[in-house]
C-alpha cells in the first residue's frame, strides 16, 4: 500500500511539472536538462575573457571585481531580462549585458544558448551567472 501511495505521488508530481512547463510565462531554475551554451561553458567563458574589457578608470576605482547576474534562457535559446543580482560595478554589468545580448544575434560569433528541457521539451530557464575580472 505504501508503495502504491508513493508511486501515486511520484506520478502526481511528474504530471504537475509537465503541466507547469506548458505555460509560456513559467520558468525553471533546475530543469531536467540545464540550459547551456553551444560548445560548453568553457568555450563561453573563454569568449567572455577575450571580449570583456573595462576602462582604466573603472579598474582604478574601488569597484567589485566580481558580479552576479541573472537572466532567462527562453525556449528558443534567446537571452532575456538580464539583471544585476550582486556586486557594485556598473560598467562590468553593462559590458557583460551587452555580450550576453549579443548571443541573440545570429551574425555574432559568440556561442549561442541551448534552452533547458523537461521531458525533451524546451522550457524557459532562469540562470545565475558569476563574472569575475582579475586585474593584472
Amino acid at each position: 500500500m505504501k508503495r502504491a501511495i508513493h508511486l501515486f505521488f511520484l506520478f502526481l508530481s511528474i504530471t504537475i511539472n509537465f503541466t507547469y512547463a506548458q505555460n509560456e510565462e513559467d520558468w525553471f531554475i533546475n530543469p531536467e536538462t540545464q540550459a547551456t551554451v553551444e560548445g560548453g561553458m568553457g568555450e563561453f567563458y573563454r569568449y567572455l575573457a577575450k571580449h570583456l574589457t573595462l576602462s582604466k578608470e573603472v579598474i582604478e576605482k574601488d569597484y567589485d571585481t566580481k558580479i552576479y547576474i541573472s537572466f532567462y534562457v527562453e525556449t528558443n535559446g534567446i537571452i532575456s531580462e538580464i539583471e544585476l543580482v550582486k556586486g557594485n560595478n556598473p560598467e562590468l554589468f553593462e559590458k557583460a549585458k551587452e555580450l550576453f545580448l549579443s548571443c541573440n544575434d545570429p551574425e555574432s560569433e559568440i556561442p549561442k544558448w541551448i534552452p533547458g528541457k523537461i521531458y525533451d521539451e524546451p522550457v524557459r530557464s532562469k540562470m545565475f551567472f558569476p563574472i569575475q575580472v582579475e586585474l593584472r
